[in-house]
């Protein structure tokens, strides 16, 4: 498996995007776009069915998500449910202070972030959506016919190929860049919801072993396929996940003007967020201490600076847990006060396709 992740395949993943995906947004866009809008809107759980007027490239992608033979895996997927909901509060503090700076240090990915102004703008939107996807797909009825996790995904692949599109017709994209939300990325990005966290929980002292860890990871593929991510990006072990990791981390992380601008937003916001608790102005050794001294590095952290400030990782983490989240770690406990937190902010986040 070692030789899949050579250079050589990680650079044609580089040019492999999500064919299915691309080809419903071909279809839709320019002229189209409101109807692809409207369609969309309509699509609230997994009971939704394309109909018969809508393209053949629809109901492609459709079968893809819809009806992949991978959700048949029922004890995998009720293996990785178990493992979220035991560590929930955890896993979406982490995937805020831990996956997303992480994925910023990917200098390629960024450019194609950055180029959203509401993501630099409005740092609170982008945690609250990808804590309702989180929730969506790792929902006990994340595939069931009532759920809304493939939903979710659907949405997903077609948001990232509109963003693509957008990208492409804009002319802005540097031909010293790979094509934009390419394999290797996706793959990354997967990884930044599974083995990330991981590293993350056991980081804080958390004992995961390594069939927690593989399940986890393993769901994740499952939910990674349904994406569009090549099969051959997918762990089958612990340790091929360390070396994909890896080997992305080694080709694609470097220090950019895009990656610190998305992680100093995403620090201000949680300074600004913080203001005023005992948690005040934790944000930024919080990271560094996560990430460690190298990627932190690579988005602009002053590490030498974090260093200097009395800071004890886990014991700082249950304060932040137990300020944000209730007491009980479950994945009710935490989508309940996830939901509270949007309805007293006035925040209603759901995933909406913007056309």
């Amino acid at each position: 498996m070692e030789k899949l992740y050579s250079q050589e395949y990680l650079d044609q993943c580089r040019q492999q995007q999500d064919p299915l995906a691309d080809a419903v947004i071909a279809w839709y866009f320019p002229q189209r776009k409101q109807e692809l809008k409207s369609v969309l809107d309509m699509v609230v759980d997994n009971g939704f069915e394309p109909g018969d007027d809508m393209p053949a490239a629809f109901h492609q992608l459709y079968q893809s998500v819809f009806k992949s033979p991978e959700l048949a895996q029922e004890f995998l997927i009720m293996k990785g449910q178990k493992f979220f909901s035991a560590h929930s509060s955890d896993i979406l503090l982490l995937l805020g202070f831990l996956s997303l700076p992480y994925c910023y240090a990917a200098a390629e990915g960024s450019e194609v972030l950055v180029r959203s102004k509401r993501i630099i703008e409005e740092p609170e939107t982008r945690l609250a959506e990808t804590a309702q996807f989180v929730f969506d797909v790792t929902a006990p009825d994340a595939f069931s016919v009532t759920g809304k996790g493939l939903a979710s995904i659907l949405k997903v692949r077609l948001m990232h190929a509109a963003v693509r599109y957008y990208i492409t017709v804009s002319g802005t994209w540097s031909e010293a860049f790979a094509p934009p939300i390419n394999q290797e990325d996706m793959a990354g990005t997967n990884l930044s919801f599974s083995l990330i966290p991981i590293r993350g929980l056991r980081k804080l002292g958390k004992r995961i072993n390594a069939n927690e860890s593989m399940a986890y990871i393993e769901y994740w593929n499952l939910i990674g396929i349904l994406l569009g991510i090549e099969s051959g990006l997918l762990p089958d072990s612990t340790r091929n996940a360390y070396l994909l990791e890896r080997n992305i981390r080694k080709r694609q992380f470097k220090k950019s003007e895009a990656g610190v601008r998305l992680t100093e937003s995403l620090l201000t916001y949680f300074d600004k967020a913080m203001k005023g608790t005992n948690m005040s102005g934790i944000a930024r050794p919080f990271v560094a201490y996560l990430m460690g001294d190298v990627i932190s590095e690579k988005v602009g952290l002053d590490v030498e600076k974090t260093r200097q400030q009395f800071f004890q990782p886990f014991a700082q983490f249950l304060k932040l847990r137990n300020l944000l989240f209730e007491k009980e770690d479950s994945y009710l406990a935490a989508y309940k006060t996830f939901l509270e937190r949007q309805e007293t902010s006035g925040q209603k986040v759901s995933l909406q396709f913007k056309a």
